[in-house]
């Protein structure tokens, strides 16, 4: 049955014949010269008499109309601790390196005393985890020392109570990094913790580099508070048509400072 299944799709994939299909999008010059794009609600027809008709009622209209516009806070999660699997996902796609070669760097730097135990389903600190030395280590950086420091200082001000919490909205706004409890992961092999950094140096190969580099600066980012920010919606309309613009700016980068390898979005 399966081998039919494939077949048949086979043959689908075959006999496929393209559609072509049309959009519209709605281009806004603003003052500074910046160029707005409003994407069509419709987002495609078909055919060309479809595309021609709303075209020419677009065209025959002045101006545009501001439908709605509306304002939302976003969160983007800060990571869990470091796994594995994870780390390996990780390292695949923003370092270009397999899993075998990510765990064959791994090991080294293990055998070196500057990571924790490599092979680890963990993705959950215990409560009793010592952050504080971590931190205190991490602090050693010329790169992202000065943000490992500013999140040990926040750490040790603030009441630890406090901040082990999921909601954070009600903690002042801050420029500098913040601590935050690392969120907790559903898995725990009962072994080992979850992969961070133990020790710091700065002689390493290239491609040892970019893997501490990695593991540093996830620990460092699972410390800190999600990243917040603002998303603004505009519909206008024109012709009968609805052309919507969504942007979002950061209000708080939280853990994005020290982790470039996500971008908002």
């Amino acid at each position: 049955p399966t081998l039919g299944l494939v077949v048949e799709r086979f043959r689908q994939n075959l006999n496929f014949t393209p559609k072509a299909f049309y959009t519209l999008a709605l281009d806004h010059l603003i003052r500074d010269r910046q160029n707005l794009t409003f994407h069509w609600n419709r987002t495609r027809v078909e055919t060309r008499r479809e595309l021609e008709g709303a075209l020419e009622r677009i065209r025959g209209e002045r101006g545009a109309r501001v439908k709605t516009v509306s304002e939302k806070d976003v969160r983007k999660g800060a990571p869990l601790p470091l796994s594995t699997i994870e780390f390996e996902k990780r390292a695949a796609r923003w370092l270009r390196i397999g899993a075998k070669e990510a765990m064959g760097v791994a090991e080294r730097l293990y055998q070196r005393g500057l990571i924790s135990y490599p092979r680890t389903e963990t993705n959950r600190f215990p409560d009793e985890f010592d952050h504080d030395s971590i931190l205190a280590v991490q602090a050693q950086s010329p790169v992202w020392g000065e943000y490992a420091k500013n999140l040990l200082s926040s750490k040790r001000s603030v009441n630890h109570s406090l901040l082990n919490v999921t909601n954070t909205d009600h903690l002042t706004r801050s420029s500098r990094p913040r601590f935050r409890v690392p969120a907790k992961g559903p898995d725990d092999d009962k072994a080992h913790p979850p992969l961070h950094p133990v020790n710091f140096t700065t002689a390493l190969t290239p491609e040892d580099a970019k893997v501490y580099q990695l593991i540093c600066r996830h620990y460092l980012a699972s410390c800190s508070a999600d990243a917040q920010g603002i998303s603004r919606t505009v519909e206008l309309k024109k012709g009968g048509e609805t052309f919507k613009l969504s942007i979002t700016s950061v209000s708080d980068p939280g853990y994005l400072a020290v982790y470039p390898y996500e971008k908002w979005g």
